[in-house]
């Protein structure tokens, strides 16, 4: 196969796959090239397909549904299922000697069913401060709107970037609408490059926005809302709930990346990424109970070589996240004894919760062409995860750390008339080390928000999973496709099945 089939193959994999997807070593270099903002417009005029930075960038618009659907335990605030369908659309536009503005438009909506204690719209970075009611599990209805727009220029030796990324998000209780949450994320970038003539420098600067507005309340008698700080805690006098709530959880952040490309006869790419996040909580009482510090942190390597027919890539990935949790400690103070005013008066703060995780993975793809027109590809992975919360007072502790391995295979077809690709992969995951150290008698509110979590990330499972995609051309630089992929878990507490189909066009 020519270098020029393998870049019109790269249009089939744009849709957005399961998790077979993620094997995509070889166009690895280029995604993170377009995430430095800057390097956009340089990528958009780059004509050489020896280029390893090199791939036609098509204008899309795309519909897909996905189903996952879960049967045995599942995270309390994932759900037993989510469905969800999708419209998409991006492009860009080069303007000769200008630059290239470039933009993203979707709308999704979708519910998840059987979810509980948690209003949260990114429950993974506001753990482990979420809310809930008493009302039990539940189906919540969820849209979410999501628009990114840049402009990538040249400044003299420089390549200079900026661009804007919203996504606003509407969750709500499918039979009472006034529990709701209206959240908002908004991300800023502004990066900077220089390229020489083998080497490309890159930094960019990325401060972040999130809110959640959550508000809630009930007619029925005996419903109350609950504030978690962890392990399925929420006894402590100020976390007990009334029948009405209201919280904004705020979290601001800054990150900053650095990446140096390097073309040669094996090409390279170093990443490196840094993020801090503050979260805090405000109740409706204006009280600001709990505050969280994080910082983030991701190392990347990308390897490639091209041969005369066949090719090879590798990818390492290190990713660390360090959470800290902060608890207020209110008193009541009299304001005015004649009138009987009280106040509550922050006095102090208590540093009792931590969360550490860290992972690992190495990820081998080979390229083998078999004719002008077709190739096979085998890729494997390995993966190490460790994940550690405590609690100081009293002391408790969940951690997990586990192994996997993947090997799949796919081959793939460019003619005149048809272009398709079809791959195929198994993986496995073992647990390597399991600590759950949890005093006294666990009630169902520990059961489901810290066992069964403890469970799933830690259990041995197996995955297998498939993808197809088909392209047809109907005009010069323009094509219609469908895209199909399922994939299977299975543990000894649960069965997982992912499907995800669409439709595209590029032009």
């Amino acid at each position: 196969m020519t270098k020029k089939i393998i870049q019109i193959l790269l249009l089939l994999l744009t849709p957005i796959m399961a998790r077979a997807q993620r094997m995509d070593v070889e166009n690895a270099p280029i995604e993170m090239a377009q995430h430095m903002s800057s390097l956009y417009n340089y990528l958009i005029q780059l004509t050489d397909s020896t280029d390893y930075l090199y791939k036609h960038i098509p204008n899309r618009i795309q519909a897909s549904f996905t189903n996952d659907n879960s049967s045995g335990q599942f995270v309390h605030y994932l759900g037993k299922r989510h469905t969800f369908g999708q419209l998409l659309a991006q492009g860009q536009l080069h303007i000769k000697e200008s630059g290239t503005l470039y933009g993203q438009a979707s709308y999704q909506s979708g519910r998840r069913t059987q979810t509980s204690y948690s209003y949260s719209a990114y429950p993974e970075e506001m753990r482990p401060y979420l809310v809930s009611d008493t009302l039990g599990a539940t189906t919540m209805d969820i849209e979410t709107y999501h628009v990114l727009g840049g402009y990538s220029f040249n400044l003299g030796k420089y390549a200079l970037g900026t661009e804007v990324d919203y996504e606003g998000i509407a969750l709500s209780r499918s039979n009472d609408p006034r529990l709701a949450n209206y959240a908002h994320h908004i991300r800023m970038g502004l990066a900077c490059s220089r390229v020489y003539a083998h080497d490309i420098l890159a930094i960019k600067f990325s401060p972040e926005w999130i809110r959640e507005s959550i508000s809630a309340n009930s007619i029925m008698d005996g419903v109350k809302y609950f504030q978690f700080y962890g392990f399925g805690l929420w006894n402590r006098r100020e976390t007990q709930g009334a029948i009405t709530y209201g919280r904004q959880q705020t979290q601001l952040s800054i990150g900053t990346d650095a990446a140096w490309f390097h073309k040669g006869t094996w090409n390279w790419a170093l990443h490196a990424f840094w993020k801090y996040s503050a979260m805090n909580c405000e109740e409706a009482n204006f009280k600001e109970l709990f505050t969280s510090r994080t910082h983030h942190f991701q190392q990347q390597l990308l390897l490639s070589r091209q041969f005369t027919n066949s090719s090879l890539h590798f990818q390492f990935t290190a990713q660390e996240h360090l959470r800290k949790g902060s608890e207020a400690v209110y008193q009541q103070q009299i304001q005015d004894a004649q009138g009987g005013l009280y106040d509550y008066v922050k006095v102090g703060s208590n540093d009792l919760y931590a969360n550490n995780w860290q992972s690992a993975d190495i990820k081998m793809k080979y390229i083998q062409n078999l004719t002008p027109t077709s190739s096979l590809d085998v890729f494997a992975g390995f993966t190490y995860n460790h994940f550690e919360e405590k609690y100081k007072s009293p002391i408790m502790k969940i951690e997990n750390q586990t192994t996997s391995a993947l090997l799949g295979v796919g081959y793939q077809s460019i003619q005149k008339s048809l272009q398709w690709k079809i791959s195929v992969y198994a993986s496995t995951q073992g647990g390597t080390k399991n600590t759950y150290s949890i005093p006294g008698n666990a009630d169902k509110t520990q059961l489901t928000m810290a066992y069964i979590p403890y469970l799933l990330r830690g259990e041995n499972h197996q995955t297998a999973g498939a993808s197809v995609q088909i392209s047809v051309p109907v005009k010069a630089h323009q094509s219609v496709g469908f895209y199909f992929a399922q994939d299977y878990l299975n543990s000894d507490y649960r069965q997982q099945m992912v499907m995800t189909t669409g439709l595209f066009y590029l032009f």
